[in-house]
């Protein structure tokens, strides 16, 4: 049956069999409780969906996240968040102007823009999913990734964070104000250090993040125009190298070419 509850800020409380929005699995044993904070809330105890408006906050252990009205159906793990929605998602930072939780392991993030950052990588656009099982993250609309004092933007983006691994197509820019450098091409792939179980950074002796952009690559590095076939900037010792029909043009220090 539907309750209606109005006073203040109202708190309720499920320790769950089936697993919960913050994503713990079913059967897990002294598992933290999901809480559901508003100030207005309409709960129905038949079907297990909530409404609450107002200063509305879910939390579960360490993850949390606020926004100003929400619904959600605890027996699905499905529910939608609207209103200056920001938190921490599985560790995963976030602020959208509308979150849907599809399932316990997939959000959709909607806004203008959506920013979504986990450790030094930070994401924005209009739409950012991610799937917590996968630790996979992706943009169909134009997107920004910054990383490694790198950033780079297209019309998609695709990324597997436990590898590290991001991959930027379409209208691709790549800068870096600290090396300088300023380039176009139709994919961009970043290279970071991969991750252990605990999302520890693992290097590999001679192992370095790094940038390989293909499709027509071309632009600038310390005033020295680049093209070629692949050109791929290291982000550690700050090298480039340019490979295939290779052309660069190096600036003279008149300001002329040569």
């Amino acid at each position: 049956m539907g309750r209606r509850i109005v006073a203040g800020l109202l708190v309720i409380v499920w320790w769950l069999t089936a697993g919960t929005v913050m994503g713990l699995t079913a059967g897990e044993q002294d598992s933290p409780p999901l809480k559901i904070t508003a100030e207005v809330i309409d709960y129905n105890s038949k079907t297990g969906e909530v409404a609450a408006t107002g200063r509305v906050r879910f939390s579960q252990g360490d993850d949390w996240l606020d926004c100003e009205q929400a619904v959600y159906n605890n027996n699905k793990g499905d529910g939608v968040l609207t209103g200056g929605v920001r938190g921490l998602y599985r560790g995963i930072g976030l602020q959208a102007d509308r979150v849907e939780l599809q399932g316990r392991n997939f959000i959709r993030c909607h806004g203008n823009p959506v920013v979504v950052t986990s450790a030094s990588r930070r994401f924005s656009g209009r739409q950012i999913d991610y799937d917590d099982r996968q630790k996979y993250v992706e943009s169909p609309l134009p997107a920004i990734v910054e990383v490694d004092d790198a950033s780079l933007s297209g019309d998609r983006m695709r990324g597997w964070l436990k590898e590290n691994h991001l991959i930027v197509s379409g209208n691709v820019h790549a800068r870096s104000a600290s090396r300088q450098a300023d380039l176009w091409c139709g994919q961009a792939e970043y290279f970071g250090l991969p991750e252990d179980e605990t999302g520890r950074v693992v290097r590999q002796p001679g192992q370095q993040p790094k940038l390989v952009l293909t499709i027509d690559p071309h632009g600038q590095q310390a005033g020295n125009q680049l093209a070629g076939t692949v050109i791929t900037v290291y982000l550690d010792d700050q090298a480039t190298e340019v490979d295939g029909q290779a052309r660069v043009t190096v600036a003279r220090d008149d300001g002329g070419e040569r």
